[in-house]
């Protein structure tokens, strides 16, 4: 694993989403550790263009996720505060059931937790050298489920004071699981590496693995109606269908050919695409249009009060030096961004 500042997220996601990073198998319950030395995050007075890889709006604020343990808070979009936090890992991913308490994990299967709405952080699981974690979902405040490489899977009942190890047939498989969504009838679906595709009625007590319409890695997942999802990887392969365990995906035509990596329901089945090589693209029912992007009208933060930091203008220029997205969040007339160029505002 690479680990200076300036790897490309297109390079970095494939690593961590692909599985190219150590793994080592962790016990079957884990409590709060932090080995000695351990450094925190530090303040990067630029954090807020450096490589993030999740956001997620709780409340009032946004919280972002990513590079060398940071996580952002800000409650406009455009003034971003960093937290402390005790770990300088890669962070993955976030999820609040609340304003006030949320999870974050990462590699070395850290977890953290906050009560606070994200200005204190603390460690529930660390284990350096241990599987990288990529998604996690919480149920309610005590129940949850974090997943990542090499078929990792820990459960939670507790609020996250003990995260059990889950040993089922799906995890036997050793694949990543790269992103959890749940449907509009409250099942879990899992997607990942080699067309991994599961769900559970259960709240992730038990796995039932689906048919999948693609073999390769399935990086992002969204809820369509009832039963359906929009589920999206390599190479741009984008799919969708109105029942997971019917079997019938259609293939949504993608001339861009960029692998995803975030998939952010807008709406009147509209999809917000996050991609590789600055590609951020709308679908519209089976239509995805791909939006260009011009960094040249890029604001410098602090940006002017009407707007967040780097206040884009869609045009027809297309600028590939953005790098990755991976998540796409609506705020007013545009998009919030994640990724390799930290957050950007497109409108």
């Amino acid at each position: 694993m690479k680990t200076a500042p300036q790897t490309s997220l297109g390079w970095l996601a494939l690593q961590c989403r692909a599985g190219l990073i150590g793994a080592a198998v962790i016990g079957s319950a884990t409590h709060a550790s932090v080995p000695e030395g351990t450094a925190p995050a530090e303040t990067a007075v630029n954090s807020v263009s450096t490589l993030l890889t999740d956001i997620v709006k709780t409340g009032d604020q946004y919280v972002a996720v990513g590079w060398r343990g940071h996580i952002l808070r800000s409650d406009n979009a455009r003034d971003w505060h960093q937290a402390k936090v005790p770990v300088n890992v890669l962070l993955t991913a976030v999820e609040f059931v609340d304003p006030l308490r949320g999870w974050v994990v990462g590699h070395d299967g850290v977890i953290l937790h906050t009560t606070d709405g994200g200005e204190q952080w603390v460690v529930q699981q660390f284990n350096p050298g241990a599987s990288a974690l990529l998604d996690v979902m919480f149920f309610n405040a005590s129940n949850g489920i974090a997943v990542g490489t090499y078929g990792a899977m820990f459960s939670t009942s507790d609020g996250g004071v003990t995260w059990i190890r889950s040993e089922n047939a799906l995890t036997d498989e050793g694949f990543h699981f790269n992103d959890l969504t749940r449907l509009g009838n409250g099942a879990v679906l899992v997607v990942g590496e080699f067309g991994t595709l599961a769900i559970s009625t259960d709240a992730a007590a038990t796995w039932s693995a689906l048919d999948s319409p693609y073999d390769s890695s399935l990086f992002a997942a969204a809820p369509l109606g009832d039963r359906g999802a929009v589920i999206g990887g390599l190479r741009g392969n984008l799919f969708v269908t109105r029942d997971v365990t019917s079997g019938e995906w259609a293939r949504i035509d993608n001339a861009a050919k960029q692998s995803i990596f975030g998939l952010t329901p807008l709406g009147d089945q509209r999809y917000a695409v996050a991609a590789l090589n600055g590609t951020l693209q709308v679908l519209d029912g089976r239509t995805l249009k791909q939006l260009t992007l011009d960094k040249a009208k890029a604001g410098i933060p602090p940006a002017e009060p009407s707007g967040p930091p780097y206040v884009l203008v869609l045009t027809d220029d297309v600028d590939r030096e953005l790098g990755a997205f991976v998540r796409a969040l609506p705020l007013g007339s545009g998009l919030l961004t994640v990724g390799d160029a930290g957050v950007r505002y497109w409108r």
